[in-house]
């Protein structure tokens, strides 16, 4: 019976040669087929989330333009909103301090452009200057949210002493809203001035997410 040849001596080097081409050639294959498929993935992901990182982009040059390339301390630029903490704009009385409306003055400010620019205003439905209160016991509850509601229209009002053209042009777009805070009871949580968006930037998602479904 003849045996196999890699059994006869030293196998051909041109037969290795082949061998390596075959196999380079079918992870080649493998590797194409394997890119292809993320690619089909990675394209309605990277559709979608182009558009809203250009309009955070442009939030935060609008904020940017404000505060700075660095903004002071207590105020953090957030994907199309800004957090502000407590202590940066009420005193230990719960009164809204003089840095307090400086600070204020540069959102209202930062808010009138975005709500200005043809390239954002569309895409906005709705801004909401949030308070967070601690959640207590029941018998309290009512309490701690309408203080906190007070709080949070003290805040809206301030915005437009500090830029009176932000009221006149924009007012039906605020809203001061409260929400139960996540942190320890009696911490003071941040305020958040926030960007809803608008159905059309929703609209135009599921257009572009429907292109690739079909």
């Amino acid at each position: 019976m003849k045996r196999p040849r890699w059994t006869q001596g030293p196998i051909p080097a041109g037969f290795l040669v082949t061998l390596a081409m075959v196999g380079i050639l079918l992870l080649s294959a493998l590797l194409y087929y394997r890119s292809v498929k993320i690619q089909r993935f990675l394209e309605p992901a990277l559709a979608l989330s182009v558009p809203r990182s250009e309009f955070s982009r442009l939030i935060t040059d609008a904020l940017m333009h404000e505060f700075g390339q660095v903004p002071p301390a207590g105020v953090r630029f957030r994907t199309s909103s800004i957090a502000i903490d407590e202590s940066l704009v009420f005193d230990h009385r719960d009164r809204i301090s003089a840095n307090g409306r400086a600070v204020l003055g540069k959102v209202a400010r930062s808010f009138d452009a975005v709500l200005r620019d043809e390239r954002t205003r569309a895409d906005i439905a709705s801004v909401l200057v949030i308070l967070r209160y601690p959640e207590r016991d029941a018998a309290r509850a009512f309490i701690v949210k309408e203080a906190a509601q007070r709080k949070a229209w003290r805040v809206l009002e301030a915005m437009y002493d500090e830029e009176p053209e932000l009221h006149t042009a924009f007012g039906h777009n605020f809203v001061a809203a409260v929400v139960p805070g996540s942190g320890l009871q009696g911490s003071r949580e941040p305020i958040e001035v926030r960007i809803v968006p608008s159905e059309r930037m929703h609209i135009e998602f599921l257009q572009k997410l429907e292109k690739y479904a079909r």
